[in-house]
């Protein structure tokens, strides 16, 4: 996932370890089935995270 990631965004390799770290903290704002749809953010925070900020991985951001 992460090498498609890579690949897809036109990042180098020694983008990796950053692109692990975005995944981890999406999947924690994902809604879960487990979860009753909720996500894992809202189950430890008691509501539901802002997206407000997020990007396309390998857009331009300012």
């Amino acid at each position: 996932r992460i090498n498609t990631l890579l690949s897809d965004a036109n990042l180098p390799p020694s983008w990796w370890t950053e692109l692990v770290d975005t995944v981890v903290y999406l999947k924690l704002r994902a809604p879960a089935s487990i979860l009753q749809k909720k996500t894992p953010y809202e189950i430890i925070y008691g509501k539901p995270p802002s997206l407000l900020h997020l990007r396309r991985i390998g857009s331009r951001a300012w």
